[in-house]
Parts: C-alpha cells; structure tokens; sequence
C-alpha cells in the first residue's frame, strides 16, 4: 500500500497539457526554407525529450483508465451571453481574415438600410448615444460558456471510482481472512473432551472463539498508514479526476465549433439579399476544410492524464465527421446557389 501511494503520488505531479499539440499547418501551407526545416526537427526533438522526461517521473504509465463521455445536452440560460463582433471585412475593404468569420454573426441579409442608417436613429437610442456605444457598428451574437462541463463528463465519475477503489481495498483485507483458526475449533470438541486433567490444555475454559477465521485489523490497529490510506487514496484519486476535468476545457474550442455548425442557417446562402455573398461562402468553404483537417490530426483516441489514462475516442468520433460532412453538404448546394445568382 505505501508503494501505491507513492506511485500514485508521483503520478499526480505530472503537468496538464493545456492545448493539443501538433507540428502540421492546415489548409493554406507556407513555403518551408531549410530553416524552418531544422527548427522543426529541432522543436519535435525538444517535445520528445519533455515527453521522455514526464514519462520518467510517472514511472511509465497511468494507474488506472476511464472513458471519456460525450452527450449533447440542452444548453441553459445561465451558459449563454451576448458578445458584440465586429463585421467581417476581408481585403481590401477591412482587415478581417477567415479565421474570424463567425458564421451564426456574419452571414447578414442586406435590409436596404446603408451603413449611417444603422448607426443612428434605429435601435431607439438618441444619435448622440449611439455614436458614443463602441459597440453601435458591432454584430451581436450568443456565446456559450462551459461547454466542455455540459457535454463532456469521465465514466465512472471520480466520486464513484474513488469509492469503488476503496470497496476494492476493503475486499483485498477481507480476502486474508481465508485462514481457519484451529485452537478451539467446534471440529475438536471430540477430542477435547477425552483429554485428563494433566493433558496440555489450549485453555482452561473449551469456548469457540468469535470469529474462526484470521483478522488482522487489530493488529494493524495502531498503523497510521493503515488507518489513513483510504483518505490518502480518496484524496489522490479526486485530484487526479479534477485534472481530466481541467483537461476537457482543451475541447472548448472544439466544441463551440460543432455548436456553431449545427446551428448554421444553411438556407439563408440562397437569400438573393445575402451580404458579401463570394466572401462568406469563401469563408465557410475555408472553416469546413481547416476544421476537417485540424480534427483529423489533433482529436486523440487516448489521452495520458497523471494516473488516468482517458479513452478519447468516443468524443473524437463525434466531432470529426461534422465538417466532413458540412463541407460535403454545402458543395452540394453551392451549384444551385449559383445558378439562382446567374
């Protein structure tokens, strides 16, 4: 039991990677000099060697392994805000780049009003309060906070394995007591009671003892380890599920993406009034293609946390089919699109 602990003490110093890691650039690849080269081997050494280290002090492995869950759940009141964004521009009118386009802000019906008609008179303000709001020429969109604690949950959760773990240790002292005690057994009270006066005597009294079988706890009565391990144990094993939890937060971005996706209004690309029309499908042609890419290469199957060790790939086979299949889907209604414009 000390050496458990020490191991899963051990374990429960290692460090949470905070961001999945990985040496590819998506969809638009810059040219690589020999530089860069050497860089690259360079950093992906240096990455090996931290790995090599953390896996030193972990004596190798994790401890334990659990699944990790993904459920969509209705999102409450309490996780959703509003933000403000600004338009999506691109060169060479703005300076917005693709990764800013956010498609439940940025794909906008033309309402016949221009630019200096929106800014003042119509949001029921005063023009001399809508031109000092920052936020009067912004875009307002929802944002939903937390969403890795709504959707992504361990199993078992760690108040169950930390009890389990403790039933589990409590078996393994019940299992000692397997030894029979023969001194005073019923089985003997025959031959006990033909011995003399003189014969050699267990005891004065012939009396069946209340337990028949070895029980070791009054003997590790006084053991501070023994009567302490289970909170030790209890203790470590809710740390290290408090570290899983901190490390489904890296799904965060992952998971306001497929929010996003799935509440795309796909139907609107065809509104002859759709703003910017080449630039915003340009810009979801371009977030289906990185994120199918980005997927593919970062979502884990299995991920190592201290001395859990998390299967990851129920949630990596939720998300990683979706921009698939949105790509596959808006490629399929952009001919008809353009057919209508023409």
């Amino acid at each position: 039991m000390e050496e458990t602990i020490e191991k899963l003490d051990s374990l429960s110093m290692i460090p949470i990677e905070n961001e999945f890691k990985s040496t590819k650039n998506y969809y638009e690849e810059p040219v690589k000099t020999s530089t860069d080269n050497m860089k690259q081997g360079l950093d992906k050494k240096s990455t090996e060697k931290s790995d090599a280290t953390t896996r030193m002090i972990a004596n190798d492995y994790p401890f334990f392994e659990i699944d990790g869950v993904f459920q969509v759940r209705p999102i409450p009141e309490s996780h959703k805000s509003i933000e403000y964004f600004d338009r999506y521009e691109p060169a060479p009118l703005g300076n917005s780049t693709k990764d800013d386009f956010n498609p439940l802000v940025h794909l906008e019906i033309d309402d016949g009003m221009d630019d200096e008609e929106e800014e003042v008179g119509y949001t029921g303000g005063p023009e001399e309060d809508q031109h000092n709001d920052s936020n009067v020429l912004k875009l307002e969109g929802t944002v939903i906070r937390d969403l890795p604690k709504l959707w992504l949950h361990a199993e078992p959760d760690g108040r169950r394995f930390s009890r389990d773990i403790r039933k589990c240790l409590h078996d393994g002292m019940e299992c000692l007591k397997v030894f029979e005690r023969w001194s005073r057994h019923p089985d003997l009270d025959k031959y006990e009671a033909v011995l003399e006066d003189w014969d050699d005597r267990v005891c004065n009294e012939w009396e069946p003892p209340d337990q028949l079988y070895l029980n070791c706890d009054n003997w590790l009565s006084n053991n501070k380890l023994y009567e302490n391990h289970g909170d030790q144990i209890k203790f470590l094993i809710e740390g290290a599920f408090d570290k899983v939890n901190q490390f489904f937060n890296v799904y965060n971005v992952f998971l306001t993406e497929y929010w996003q996706n799935n509440n795309i209004d796909f139907k609107i690309l065809e509104n002859e009034q759709l703003k910017n029309p080449s630039e915003v499908i340009e810009a979801l042609l371009y977030r289906f293609k990185t994120q199918k890419s980005r997927y593919e290469d970062l979502l884990p199957e299995h991920k190592d946390i201290g001395m859990i060790k998390v299967n990851t790939l129920e949630i990596r086979e939720a998300l990683s089919p979706k921009p698939k299949k949105y790509l596959e889907d808006l490629k399929k209604q952009l001919p008809s699109i353009v057919k209508r414009r023409i």
